[in-house]
């Protein structure tokens, strides 16, 4: 089934002439579900630069890319018009430009956005802004008009007042964007993206605890992604069932991570997922004000066991690349890239969560990277500081197993009893007896069954080891995490 979502259109037409014939242009070109607000540029205005000497040239490039012309839907028909005052644009001096905006429908735009790039790279300011251009006032750095809930038939105009100050340019090349939203169209062909929308979700340690017991200075991430996002201001329905009366509820995670803007890779994204009500048996319903991917949270405390959940995201999410380790492959993470209308691409592999964007994601794909292999190299690098070969470790790492006993059971007593006992007991020929031995003197001295700090230690104790150190209760603390040589 295809969802309904939040779609994108944008005009096709070049909005600010700066020549003395304004330009007309209507149409619209159905673009991505995408991020909102997105900017996208529709054809571009050169601005010359004109000396008071009267040397230079006045006017403008106003050519719409052939690309730009095409209309795809027509859900809502935006035209803009655009005029100035002069063709010359001189330093010191103002000079006004008069956008105007149709919806020539058939349908109503929830939104219309009239935007420019910011104006200070030109060292330009706004000095005075007249009539409908809300969000823009004198000194703001750019231009952008806000509308909102226009009928068939709207029409605005505006009157914004422009300073050049001091600048070495003589061409100024100044967009202005028109993007109108059109919620509940249609959206992306969700036949080409396998991933399912009923998930069944397992419990992840609580990120913090999960940091402290590891003493890592990051944390890992303890939610879970779903290869969906989340329109703007978009109701989704989610269906869930199997919750437990544990406190620590699920819950849905909405927004994107740090990221460059998929349309101006100068400016960074803010981080931001922005968490749900805690979800409950049955039907659910979550909005986002600024939309975005979508994860799932659930979670347990240290020692808790908790059963699988069933979580069921309604039609309105709109699935995007989701490439996930072992299950998809790569004709089909290449289909999705090449279909998506949503800027963003993710890769699902063991302990490792890829987010970024789709455009760049197609490029490598196309070129033949394999993800499978990708995803293997990135665990292997998480895995790397893990992996521990003892035998090859600096000497005072070899060290740390005998210092956290000593640490834990006594201090200097442990050893000295240690090698009493030794002293005294039969000589060890083979390296395997050594082993044993030392292994289960230590657990009868500390009085404690040390199979599985041994064990992570690496040193393997034999059956028999096993054997003999079960005759003492197991320790209630990980004692491979004593903290030695001052640590903490």
């Amino acid at each position: 089934m295809q969802p309904n979502g939040l779609v994108l259109m944008k005009s096709n037409c070049v909005p600010v002439s700066l020549q003395d014939t304004p330009n007309v242009c209507s149409g619209n070109k159905q673009d991505a579900i995408v991020i909102w607000p997105k900017e996208e540029y529709a054809g571009r205005n050169e601005l010359r630069y004109v000396n008071l000497d009267g040397g230079g040239q006045d006017v403008l490039d106003g050519l719409v890319p052939e690309e730009m012309a095409i209309t795809r839907r027509t859900e809502a028909i935006l035209a803009l018009k655009s005029g100035q005052d002069s063709k010359g644009f001189y330093r010191a001096k103002r000079q006004a430009i008069w956008p105007e905006v149709w919806n020539k429908g058939p349908r109503k735009a929830d939104k219309i956005v009239l935007e420019s790039p910011d104006l200070r790279q030109w060292n330009i300011s706004i000095t005075e802004v007249y009539a409908n251009c809300p969000g823009t006032k004198p000194g703001s750095s750019r231009i952008r008009c806000e509308l909102n809930n226009e009928n068939k038939g709207f029409y605005a105009w505006s009157k914004i007042t422009l300073a050049l100050g001091a600048t070495s340019s003589s061409r100024i090349v100044l967009p202005l964007i028109q993007t109108s939203y059109v919620k509940d169209a249609g959206s992306t062909d969700t036949s080409i993206f396998p991933q399912p929308r009923a998930i069944t979700v397992h419990a992840a340690p609580v990120a913090e605890q999960e940091r402290a017991r590891l003493r890592r200075q990051m944390k890992w991430a303890d939610f879970q992604p779903t290869g969906f996002y989340l329109n703007p201001e978009t109701s989704l329905t989610i269906t869930a069932s199997g919750i437990d009366t544990n406190r620590l509820k699920p819950e849905i995670l909405v927004g994107t991570p740090a990221l460059v803007h998929p349309d101006r890779r100068d400016e960074q994204m803010p981080a931001q997922l922005e968490a749900s009500k805690p979800l409950k048996n049955g039907a659910n319903t979550i909005s986002s004000r600024l939309g975005g991917i979508i994860y799932i949270r659930y979670v347990k405390q240290a020692g808790q066991s908790r059963r699988p959940i069933a979580v069921s995201l309604g039609n309105t999410a709109q699935p995007f690349p989701l490439f996930r380790q072992g299950v998809t492959t790569d004709n089909q993470w290449k289909a999705m890239l090449r279909a998506t209308k949503v800027p963003f691409a993710e890769q699902s592999g063991e302990h490792v969560i890829i987010t970024g964007l789709a455009a760049d994601a197609k490029i490598h794909a196309e070129k033949g990277q394999e993800q499978q292999a990708l995803l293997s190299t990135y665990t292997d690098i998480i895995g790397a500081q893990d992996k521990k070969v003892f035998d090859d470790a600096y000497v005072f790492t070899k060290l740390v197993m005998l210092e956290q006993v000593r640490v834990a059971f006594g201090g200097d007593r442990f050893y000295h009893e240690m090698h009493k006992r030794s002293r005294s007991g039969p000589i060890q020929a083979a390296d395997a007896n050594v082993k044993h031995y030392f292994m289960t003197l230590a657990a009868q001295i500390a009085g404690k069954n040390l199979s599985g700090y041994f064990t992570k230690w690496g040193l393997k104790p034999e059956p028999r080891t096993l054997e003999e150190m079960s005759k003492y209760p197991l320790p209630t603390r990980d004692y491979t995490t004593v903290p030695v040589y001052g640590g903490r």
